[in-house]
């Protein structure tokens, strides 16, 4: 019997010089699990679970694919990548087809939106735009519509979609971060110092570097502080 594949999205970011293709449902960012080729670093896999899930190649327009030794490149994991039109390919396969459809200089629908909200300086319009990064595939625009509610003051709205990044990311200790302010932001004091401390947690074994320590110690307060002395 045939394998079945989880579709994936395919993200072509011209801006970043990045191709990605991640299966729907996942998320590429702050995670622990990347490799990288040896034959070329710019080709990356992402692995959960002992089996490749997404993969981003950097420079994707100008890597050459020839000179990549890996087996993995052509003989390694499938994608299917409804936007290509293609049967499951290979790696290799996939930034083929990718070139070509892409050929113009375009970047894909989700990478635009994601531009636009990252450039946006209205709270407002950005939280319209990171609903579209989710619409059109991303689910990175969960992490954007988080905090930009929380900038709104919409803690509640902030603390759902800030809460399911840390479900769709668990190893991203900025996406705990952002979730202990959410929490404090509708007083849920135990909640805000379990998401601080994993953050801190993340952060010790390689993890981005955030504001946590800083944030639990302001939550605390001086007579917290005291006691703990």
């Amino acid at each position: 019997m045939t394998e079945q594949l989880a579709p994936s999205l395919l993200t072509v970011d011209r801006e970043n010089d990045q191709l990605r293709v991640t299966e729907y449902g996942r998320v590429w960012d702050g995670q622990l699990e990347i490799s990288e080729f040896e034959s070329d670093e710019r080709v990356q896999l992402l692995e959960e679970d002992g089996r490749t899930v997404a993969f981003t190649v950097h420079e994707p327009f100008e890597v050459d694919l020839d000179e990549v030794t890996e087996p993995e490149l052509w003989d390694g994991p499938k994608f299917q990548v409804p936007s290509l039109a293609l049967p499951p390919s290979s790696i290799g396969e996939v930034v083929l087809a990718a070139r070509g459809q892409y050929a113009d200089g375009a970047s894909t629908v989700d990478a635009i939106f994601f531009h636009l909200a990252i450039g946006s300086d209205d709270p407002e319009e950005g939280a319209m735009l990171w609903r579209a990064v989710i619409e059109a595939g991303d689910l990175k625009g969960h992490f954007g519509l988080g905090y930009t509610l929380y900038e709104l003051e919409w803690f509640r709205e902030a603390h759902t979609h800030l809460r399911h990044y840390t479900e769709l990311t668990p190893q991203n200790s900025w996406a705990w971060c952002w979730l202990g302010k959410a929490c404090e932001a509708i007083h849920d004091r135990h909640g805000a110092t379990e998401a601080y401390r994993r953050a801190i947690q993340l952060e010790s074994t390689g993890g981005y570097e955030t504001d946590a320590p800083e944030l639990l110690e302001a939550m605390a307060g001086p007579r917290d502080r005291e006691v703990e002395g």
